[in-house]
Order: C-alpha cells, then structure tokens, then sequence
C-alpha cells in the first residue's frame, strides 16, 4: 500500500498543453497507475494490440495470476541449503490467511498458498530444525485466541504467520515462554492466560510444559 498523494499527468496533444491532477485515497500502486494510463488512452488513443501479441500477453497475465500460478514446493524449501528463518517467513509473504480446525499438511498449505498459524509453525520447526536450528513451538492462549508461533533459539526470536509480510518479519524476543507469550499477546493488544510448549509429529501434539499467568 503507497502513502496518499498527488499524481499529475501532464499530456500535450495537438500543441495544447493540459494538466490532470488526480488525488489517491491510499489505493494499491496499480490502481493508481491503471487511472493515469486511462487518462492517456484516452487522449492518444493507440491502435489496437494484433491478435497474436494480446493472446501471448494474456496467456502469461493467465499464467501468473490464474490457478497455474504455484507457490514454493516442500521439496524446495528442504533443498534450499541457504535456507534461515528469515529467508524461510518471506517465502509466505503472499500467502492468504484462513482459519482451520486442523493442521493442514504441508503440501496442501503450501500448494493452496492458504492457512494459519498452526500451519505455518509447525512447517517452520520441521524445516528449520533439519537446517541445524533449535526451534521450538509455542502455543499463547488469548482471552478469545490461541496463537501459534516457531521459536528459533540461534536468532533470539520467533517466526509469526501474522508478520510473514513485514520487511523484518523475526520477532526478536527472550526464550522464556512468559516471555514469549507477552510478546504475542501485546500485538494482539490483549492479556495472555497460559502459554504451553509443545511437539508436533505425524499430525499429533505432546505438550512438553505448561505455564499459566
């Protein structure tokens, strides 16, 4: 999202100058640049793409933002040998968020580009820790929420699904599960009431600790 402000387009045709002056209302870039080049059009009213360019172009716009469009692959990201905790959250910068009762399967989550915090966590302490990173999972309950979040011991932070598009996604953080669960509770802006560690295999859960508030 771009900050509000002006966009002028100056246009001159038949050697008179004219000046347009558009206010944005905090729009995605694109919306503002498809008004200024509908300005243009319509002054200079271009010919027609052939036929074979605006197929071609279509079929790529198809490609890129239709079904075909894929995000990373589970056998790509353990592959990565370059892969961080850092490099890892950007990889989900697009993915959309959607709540469900259980954890969907890494190949679904990623595939689908769509899930939920418990999802992810659970996918980053896997991943992570085949890389050679202490992780760990902690569950924070929240008056009216449970959130899930991968500690990352080697980084002093952890990785939340909810920071995932944020330039600096690692939330730097004490590896105390009180201290952890304050974290998460605060950018929820609300109080936390336990905080518990647990394992994730084979779709199944064994809590290691509890602690209450």
């Amino acid at each position: 999202m771009c900050q509000s402000k002006d966009l002028i387009v100056s246009i001159k045709k038949a050697g008179v100058s004219k000046e347009l002056k558009r206010t944005s209302t905090g729009q995605p870039c694109k919306l503002r640049d498809s008004g200024a080049l509908a300005v243009q059009n319509a002054y200079f009213q271009p010919a027609p793409p052939r036929p074979l360019l605006a197929g071609a172009l279509f079929f790529w716009l198809l490609l890129l933002s239709g079904p075909f469009a894929q995000g990373v692959t589970l056998a790509e990201l353990r592959a990565d040998s370059t892969l961080t905790p850092e490099r890892f959250i950007k990889s989900f910068a697009d993915f959309k968020f959607e709540l469900s009762r259980t954890v969907r399967k890494p190949e679904i989550f990623l595939e689908s580009k769509t899930g939920d915090c418990d999802d992810f966590a659970t996918l980053a302490a896997e991943l992570l820790h085949q890389k050679g990173y202490t992780t760990r999972l902690v569950a924070v309950y929240l008056p009216k929420d449970v959130h899930v979040v991968c500690y990352v011991a080697e980084t002093n932070s952890y990785l939340d699904y909810n920071c995932r598009k944020k330039v600096a996604p690692l939330v730097k953080c004490d590896g105390k599960l009180a201290a952890i669960a304050s974290c998460v509770a605060e950018s929820f802006r609300t109080q936390w009431r336990s905080v518990s560690e647990f394992t994730f295999h084979n779709g199944s859960r064994r809590f290691v600790m509890t602690e209450f508030r």
